[in-house]
């Protein structure tokens, strides 16, 4: 008698310190596993910054759970609640019903029980799905074939919920960034060689053409073309390259042609590095994906099964049923998906794409967001906004010689956003040349008489005379005479914050044509009331700003607008960086852009956000895409995300408290499975209520200051 009286009073105290050490919430903050080192070799032109090296960084890859499989989790789900419906019946004294319950809920458990035991296996530990599966079999095996496909049931809806969002955020990370080219045409002396890009040495010569991207890093030493190198740059547009200019592997060649020398190939040029580097870091990102109520579920073994060793001593197998069950966290594991989904639609309809719940619940923590220019001020849509026509020429004439120049190279992008390879001067001056109701020139050939270089051999009205467009310098380099005039033009669009442009005809410059944006005047109300918003760590809100700007222009830009800037003439790899050093110092970082520049930053970030007419390849790593004005979104974006973050708190609170209640009724009164499943049953009811009852939201406008400057 002495010895179950120490047993239980041992039992009693280790569920006591189980049960604090859950309430408490004891659980290590994982340490960083990388830390940051330039690579001084990898200077590059138009302020590429320094590749981002990690020491010792190929921890394990993306996580591969066996069990998120949402077909299997969707079968059991139909099974477990015929078998749940089958028992309510057969309880009624239909025998019939109740045999095929056990069926069904033998048939529903199996593959949970399957999959659980490999999990078993592999990590030697009894995780929240053992604990679940415990539960079904100790039902089963004293004969409660509904509770068991009640377990069943809620766990297989939740694990079906889950394992989708899952399976997205894993297809989003795994989706190749920076697309490279494994061939190359090597030129020699007679012909043209298709070669591999590894096969290739420094010194070698292979031909880049329109449409196609460069393989090799190097430089121009014959031809000209026009490359976007902005997924690897601080260019915030296609830019020509002549000889001496150097190109990237991985840049896409937009127009012209070109002989170039390889200085690196393969692996060791900027793109195949960056893309190393972000395939190392990507699982730091994908480890945290994980729902709060995921963890506390979790959590919630150890005490669980405290509780289960207690009600065995204290009244047997039955009591052990009784303790597997006073874990009410399994019902919040269930209407926690529930309510991610109604927020997620709610936040559709208000023009909030949300690809990943666990991406609203993680911003409610984020304490830096990192703002790009671009995209806060809607800079991607390039307008023609001047056109200063020299000599006898006619602006007309000018613009339509140049939309001839670029001719072929505009493009629909993917949804309706810009991308790599698409070229937006050559969509600017198409719509300005429709304005003017004038026609473009007609071409005869491009290139030279190899097939090299920018310009084109005109037909028609200025039938055999040569064009060449691009920038002041590059037909300096041309060998084109620049008259004064020309340069104070050119002096003038700079000082306008405008892009100046050089039409050549048969050597001599006859116009300049200034392309810009038109962007929205600064929101400067409404990001004050961004930086003012209350924080849930009672911290404020940092907002900085990156800029691919020269310093100059992102200073007074940051000044405009009321931010610190912390990088200018930024390339992709300096805002990777960026957002690496700013989770290496302990913050949680947002991360807001939608150019190609901003892709690897939006991968590495807690939170990716995009507007919802970004490049394809942003919104392809973005969790969130807002429609209509960025920082109006984002300020209805953030308190959405605290209002769901509290009331995923609350669904698990309140079945913690509930699951206390249970423990509390076993050991000090002795409840009886009855009275239990009552309390099992009344919580899931409350807690169905409380996600499906309508929900009093706030509109976007609501949350913002009363006086703002008109949109765009």
């Amino acid at each position: 008698m002495l010895l179950l009286n120490l047993l239980w009073a041992g039992a009693a105290l280790f569920t006591s310190r189980e049960l604090v050490r859950f309430i408490a919430d004891e659980e290590p903050e994982p340490e960083p596993e990388f830390e940051l080192e330039p690579d001084p070799a990898a200077q590059l032109d138009d302020g590429a910054a320094s590749v981002v090296v990690i020491p010792g960084s190929s921890g394990p890859g993306p996580s591969e759970n066996p069990n998120e499989d949402p077909a299997e989790a969707g079968r059991a789900l139909v099974l477990s609640v015929g078998a749940l419906a089958l028992a309510g019946v057969g309880s009624l004294g239909l025998s019939v019903a109740r045999w095929t319950s056990w069926g069904l809920a033998l048939t529903a458990g199996l593959p949970i029980v399957r999959r659980a035991w490999r999990n078993f296996e592999q990590e030697r530990r009894l995780d929240y799905r053992g604990l679940v599966c415990l539960q079904g079999i100790g039902a089963l095996a004293l004969g409660y074939p509904g509770l068991a496909a009640l377990d069943w049931m809620i766990y297989a809806g939740a694990q079906r919920s889950l394992a989708s969002a899952r399976a997205r955020a894993r297809g989003r990370s795994e989706h190749p960034l920076i697309e490279l080219e494994d061939h190359a045409w090597l030129v020699d002396e007679r012909a043209e060689i298709l070669v591999h890009v590894n096969d290739l040495r420094p010194g070698d010569r292979v031909i880049v053409k329109a449409d196609e991207r460069v393989p090799v890093d190097g430089h121009v030493v014959s031809g000209a073309v026009r490359v976007d190198a902005r997924l690897l740059t601080a260019a915030t547009h296609a830019r020509e390259r002549s000889v001496g200019d150097e190109l990237l592997a991985g840049a896409w060649v937009v127009r012209g042609a070109a002989i170039v020398e390889v200085a690196r190939s393969g692996e060791q040029t900027l793109a195949a590095r960056l893309v190393a580097v972000n395939a190392e870091l990507a699982p730091s990102s994908a480890d945290s994906t994980a729902l709060q109520v995921e963890r506390d579920a979790q959590r919630s073994v150890r005490p669980t099964l405290a509780i289960a060793g207690f009600g065995l001593l204290s009244a047997g197998p039955i009591g052990a049923l009784i303790g597997c069950h006073t874990n009410l966290v399994e019902v919040a594991y269930w209407t926690s998906p529930a309510h991610s989904n109604r927020t997620l639609a709610a936040a559709a309809r208000d023009g909030i794409v949300v690809e990943d719940a666990r991406a609203l619940e993680r911003l409610a923590d984020v304490d830096v967001v990192v703002l790009d220019t671009d995209t806060i001020l809607a800079r991607s849509q390039l307008e023609v906004m001047q056109i200063h026509a020299h000599g006898s020429w006619r602006a007309p004439d000018v613009l339509g010689i140049a939309a001839a120049l670029e001719g072929g190279s505009a493009g629909g992008g993917a949804g309706g956003g810009e991308d790599v390879g698409e070229d937006p001067l050559a969509r600017a001056l198409a719509r300005a040349l429709e304005r003017l109701g004038a026609p473009t020139a007609e071409v005869q050939r491009r290139g030279d008489a190899r097939g090299l270089g920018l310009g084109v051999t005109l037909a028609g009205q200025w039938a055999g005379q040569s064009a060449l467009l691009g920038s002041e310098g590059m037909l300096a380099r041309a060998g084109v005479p620049i008259p004064e005039a020309v340069t104070c033009d050119v002096a003038g669009a700079s000082t306008r914050g405008h892009r100046a442009l050089v039409l050549a005809v048969d050597g001599r410059c006859c116009g300049v044509i200034e392309v810009g944006s038109r962007s929205r005047e600064p929101l400067v109300a409404t990001l004050e009331h961004l930086r003012a918003r209350e924080h849930p760590r009672a911290r404020s809100l940092e907002l900085v700003l990156v800029s691919g700007d020269s310093p100059a222009q992102a200073e007074r830009l940051a000044v405009e607008l009321g931010l610190r800037c912390v990088s200018a003439s930024a390339s992709a790899a300096d805002k990777l960086a960026l957002v690496l050093a700013l989770q290496a110092a302990g913050h949680r970082v947002g991360y807001v852009g939608g150019g190609l520049s901003d892709v690897l930053a939006l991968r590495q970030a807690e939170v990716a956000i995009c507007p919802a007419r970004a490049s394809a390849k942003a919104r392809e790593v973005a969790q969130i895409a807002l429609d209509g004005s960025v920082i109006e979104a984002l300020v209805h974006l953030l308190g959405l995300a605290v209002n769901y973050a509290d009331r995923q708190r609350q669904l698990v609170d309140r079945a913690v408290l509930e699951s206390l209640v249970a423990g509390a009724g076993l050991i000090f009164v002795g409840a009886g499975l009855s009275t239990l499943v009552g309390l099992y049953a009344l919580s899931l009811g409350v807690s169905a209520l409380s996600v499906l009852a309508p929900q009093v939201s706030a509109s976007r406008g609501s949350q913002l200051p009363q006086a703002l400057p008109a949109g765009p």
